[in-house]
């Protein structure tokens, strides 16, 4: 006799399984062996009696390790000759570009907003970018808005509930300010006044307080971000450029490019913070001494580390910043979570190591085990400024796509000019063209347009020329290719690229003159920053802190086979690191370097520290960040 009713019955009870779950149900004979052979006789009984109900078989899927979170590489980058800027989004896993959009016409400052998903970038004329991180992102998604004439932007800060920008203004025009935002695209809410030539904010998203660095004052600003109010001034070191707060938001360190120092601020008292004597600091000096010129620092959370990158000593500096020894923590009253004291270790300097010329910036890779050094390697620059002369125009003619200009003086090739007033053919008017090497003389000189079908015609108008004069420690050959870079200030910092023709005109031991993109250059004669010549190259600095300090160097010279014979990957024909991120991964992790003379994002791997792809950026990196999904 046929038991086909059990049958029915044992596929009833059959459910399907649920992986990790404690309430998973399963057929009530397989819970134990006795049911396993009782279904075994079930099959055997049943087998010959016609159609059978046998249960049905799922395949399961292998179980594989659990899935990372996503993380991109975000490039921006300017093209330069008044073109729009660029957002690239390169996914870090497969590095692949998964999108490049049009943003702003040059782009100098770019910064990730509080949740990572959205994005903000200031332009060199005082506009902000604002716009969702996505790989579908469209051009007509950006969002602008526009801070007052002659803010001067230079850098922009995200918070929780609202956006600060620094705003230094010209000597004269309007006192310094940070502005306060909110909404998108941001818009100015109020403007609190700070010291001269503010430059930065360090905090960090979440915190209560926020500082403004006025490298002009010597002084930072706490700013509480709840309510939009600043507190009283604290006093810092000399020439103040950059700063970090400790991720359980307790220290705020300041770096003192002038000085030679980090001074650390304790956040919940707003003062600054009483530093223990240490070995390194035997009278517990508060700003802490570290290596010479200090420019930027990243920090090391588990093993309580500061590194600084140390732009005139060519050194990092590891600082212990270890609040409440772990000895002391279960019997110390005053370590607790709103305001711990120091450990006696604190503020100890327990290396200064060598690493490449002119060190920019430093990322700790996850893990704690290596420091990564953008080094800029080439000749500092100690000011510069901008001269844009007009001349009259009395008349032009269109060849082709050649315009023959005539004015009352002479102009220089591969100089940069714009036209205005035209009347006739006003399409010349409002755009900046390369002053050509033919045809000039003293009272013409050619471009070239992208208009073939132009009738020749005659008018007036002006032409503006932009030439900049630089400061530096040596001279350079008339005819050379300069590449300017790593302006910190931000002022000016349109000048970042290149490559700029040095001009026969102004040379001397310690200036020349280039031409530059005009208009659009913010004239200053107090900025800071890095050139190079055509045949100078940078390089990566990777320091093992785990295994006695050692360090390896990646030049950056553009080669593709190195001296040994092995090959290198191309990074351009000029390539001065100033911008790096380490970020950790399985199997390796991923290191991203950018360089504002070239035009490629170069990636190296972890596991071996060598260079292992670059990718086309389509134009001159001015920042990029890391963004975790």
């Amino acid at each position: 006799m046929c038991h086909t009713g059990a049958a029915l019955d044992f596929v009833t009870d059959l459910k399907p399984v649920v992986r990790g779950s404690s309430t998973s149900k399963r057929p009530a004979i397989l819970r134990n062996a006795a049911g396993v052979l009782a279904l075994g006789a079930l099959l055997v009984g049943a087998a010959g009696c016609g159609d059978v109900f046998r249960p049905p078989v799922a395949s399961i899927s292998p179980v594989g390790p659990a899935s990372q979170p996503t993380k991109y590489a975000l490039v921006v980058s300017d093209p330069g000759n008044g073109r729009a800027g660029l957002f690239t989004m390169v996914d870090v896993s497969g590095d692949t570009v998964l999108n490049t959009t049009a943003i702003g016409v040059a782009p100098r400052y770019f910064v990730l907003g509080y949740s990572g998903t959205e994005a903000y970038v200031l332009n060199a004329d005082g506009s902000i970018n604002s716009f969702g991180v996505s790989s579908s992102l469209l051009s007509n998604q950006v969002q602008t808005s526009t801070l007052f004439t002659g803010a001067n932007a230079t850098s922009i800060f995200p918070a929780s509930s609202y956006v600060y920008i620094t705003e230094p203004y010209a000597a004269g025009v309007h006192p310094p300010e940070v502005a306060q935002a909110q909404g998108s695209p941001p818009s100015v809410k109020q403007e609190l006044d700070v010291g001269a030539n503010p430059v930065f904010i360090a905090g960090n998203s979440a915190a209560a307080r926020i500082y403004a660095i006025s490298q002009g004052a010597d002084e930072v600003t706490p700013i509480q971000t709840s309510q939009g109010t600043k507190l009283p001034a604290i006093p810092v070191g000399s020439s103040p450029v950059y700063g970090v707060m400790s991720a359980d938001n307790n220290r705020a360190f300041i770096l003192n490019k002038g000085s030679n120092s980090v001074s650390v601020i304790n956040v919940n008292t707003d003062l600054l913070d009483d530093v223990p004597p240490t070995t390194t600091n035997p009278t517990g000096a508060n700003p802490i001494p570290v290596g010479d010129g200090p420019v930027w620092a990243d920090l090391y959370a588990p093993g309580s580390l500061l590194v600084t990158a140390n732009s005139t000593g060519n050194s990092v500096s590891l600082v212990s910043i270890q609040l409440c020894s772990i000895v002391a923590l279960p019997t110390n009253p005053a370590c607790d979570a709103t305001n711990p004291t120091d450990a006696t270790t604190f503020g100890t300097v327990l290396k200064t190591v060598s690493v490449g010329t002119d060190p920019e910036m430093v990322s700790i890779l996850q893990d704690g085990t290596r420091a990564y050094v953008a080094n800029f390697n080439a000749t500092n620059v100690s000011s510069f400024s901008i001269a844009a002369d007009v001349h009259n125009i009395t008349g032009y003619s269109v060849v082709g796509n050649v315009a023959t200009i005539t004015a009352n003086n002479d102009f220089v090739a591969n100089s940069y000019v714009q036209l205005a007033g035209l009347s006739s053919g006003s399409f010349l008017n409002g755009t900046t063209y390369k002053v050509l090497a033919t045809g000039l003389s003293s009272t013409q000189f050619q471009i070239t347009v992208t208009h073939a079908d132009v009738i020749p015609t005659v008018d007036s108008g002006t032409a503006t020329e932009g030439i900049a004069t630089v400061t530096a420690p040596n001279s350079y050959a008339a005819g050379s290719l300069v590449m300017l870079g790593g302006l910190r200030q931000g002022l000016g910092s349109s000048l970042n690229g290149g490559p700029y023709p040095v001009l026969v005109a102004g040379l001397s031991g310690t200036t020349f003159k280039a031409a530059v993109p005009y208009p659009g250059t913010a004239a200053t004669t107090a900025d800071i920053g890095t050139t190079s010549l055509s045949g100078t190259y940078g390089s990566v600095s990777v320091v093992y802190l785990n295994s006695g300090y050692s360090v390896k160097t990646i030049p950056f010279d553009g080669n593709t086979t190195n001296s040994d014979g092995s090959t290198n990957i191309y990074h351009g024909p000029y390539c001065h690191p100033n911008f790096i991120n380490a970020v950790q991964g399985t199997p390796t992790g991923k290191v991203y370097v950018t360089c504002p003379d070239g035009q490629r994002l170069t990636i190296l791997e972890t596991q071996t520290d060598t260079v292992f792809t670059s990718l086309s950026l389509q134009g001159y990196a001015i920042q990029q960040r890391v963004s975790a999904q």
